[in-house]
């Protein structure tokens, strides 16, 4: 996280359809949690591919 201006990433990927569980271990993170429960970052993107029957799932 930039202290400047409120930017920030929390990025993973994963290849199965858990996204809850990603979400739980960012939780328990103390870094990535900070940032998921900070008021200043109101914007996030996601997306979900599925290819040769593997799901892949990006958060940032």
């Amino acid at each position: 996280m930039n202290p400047n201006n409120g930017a920030g990433e929390v990025i993973a990927i994963r290849t199965d359809r858990d996204a809850a569980q990603l979400v739980e271990w960012w939780k328990g993170s103390p870094g990535h949690n900070a940032m998921l429960i900070d008021p200043r970052f109101n914007v996030m993107g996601a997306g979900i591919s599925y290819t040769n029957s593997t799901y892949q799932i990006w958060v940032w």
